[in-house]
C-alpha cells in the first residue's frame, strides 16, 4: 500500500451492510500504521471489523471525509484530537457499544454533514455534549444514543433548536429507567425525518406532540 500514492477510497470492512455472517476480526489495530503514508484517503472503512480498540493512527488522514466505523464492537475510545480530521463530512459510530462519550473535538469538525451513533454517556467533564454541536452549521443527519446510567446536562438537548440545517434526527434510549422521560427536547425548526426508538415511558412525552412537532416533519 505504500506505492499506492493516490489511493482515495479503501474499504477494508464490510460490503454487505447488514449480513453478520461476513465477520472479519483483526488481532489489534496496529496494521493502521500503514495507512500513514495515504495522504489523500478520502473514504475509509472498517465497517463490522473487531479487534480494534482505538484509532490514533488514522488522525495523519486529513483529507479525510468519511469514516465508516459501524460495528466496530470492541471500539472504546475515539481520539481526543479528533479535530484534526477538519475535512471529515461524514462519521459514522452506530453500533460502537463500548463507547460511553463522545470525546470533546468533535463539535470543531465544522465540514460535518452526518454524525451517526453519537453517545451520551456517565462521563461528562471531558465528553463532548449535544449542546456543543449547536456550531456545526452543515449538519443534516445526526442519530443519538442515550446510554444505560447516562448522565444528561440539565438543559442539554436546547442545542438542537439552534440547529437550523438538521433534516434527519434518530434518539434511542438504552435504558429503561423512567427518569430519562423527563429530559426536555426542542426539536431543530426545519427537521423533516424523526426517528425515536425505545423511548422509557408508556405514554407519548410533550415533546413528541403534535402541536410540539416541526411544521416541515414528513416522517415519524
Amino acid at each position: 500500500m505504500a506505492n499506492m500514492k493516490h489511493l482515495e477510497v479503501l474499504q477494508l470492512g464490510r460490503w454487505l451492510h447488514g449480513s453478520q455472517k461476513h465477520h472479519i476480526e483483526v488481532r489489534n489495530e496496529g496494521f493502521l500504521k500503514e495507512l500513514k503514508s495515504q495522504k489523500n484517503l478520502k473514504y475509509l472503512s472498517l465497517r463490522g471489523m473487531s479487534g480494534i480498540s482505538n484509532l490514533l493512527n488514522i488522525l495523519q488522514l486529513e483529507r479525510l471525509e468519511t469514516l465508516d466505523l459501524k460495528a466496530c464492537h470492541n471500539l472504546e475510545t475515539l481520539p481526543n484530537d479528533i479535530s484534526s480530521l477538519r475535512n471529515l463530512r461524514h462519521l459514522n459510530l452506530s453500533d460502537c457499544y463500548l463507547l460511553d462519550k463522545m470525546p470533546r473535538g468533535i463539535e470543531k469538525l465544522t465540514e460535518l454533514q452526518e454524525l451517526k451513533g453519537f453517545v451520551i454517556g456517565s462521563h461528562t467533564k471531558t465528553a463532548c455534549t449535544i449542546s456543543d454541536l449547536r456550531n456545526l452549521e452543515k449538519l443534516k443527519q445526526l442519530s443519538i444514543h442515550i446510554a444505560s446510567k447516562a448522565v444528561v446536562k440539565e438543559r442539554e438537548f436546547e442545542g438542537l433548536k439552534e440547529m437550523s440545517a438538521l433534516e434527519y434526527l434518530k434518539i434511542s434510549w438504552g435504558t429503561t429507567e423512567t427518569s430519562y422521560c423527563d429530559i426536555e427536547i426542542i426539536l431543530p425548526p426545519n427537521l423533516k425525518k424523526l426517528h425515536v426508538k425505545r423511548i422509557p415511558e408508556n405514554s407519548i412525552p410533550e415533546w413528541l406532540k403534535p402541536g410540539k412537532l416541526p411544521l416541515v416533519l414528513n416522517e415519524l
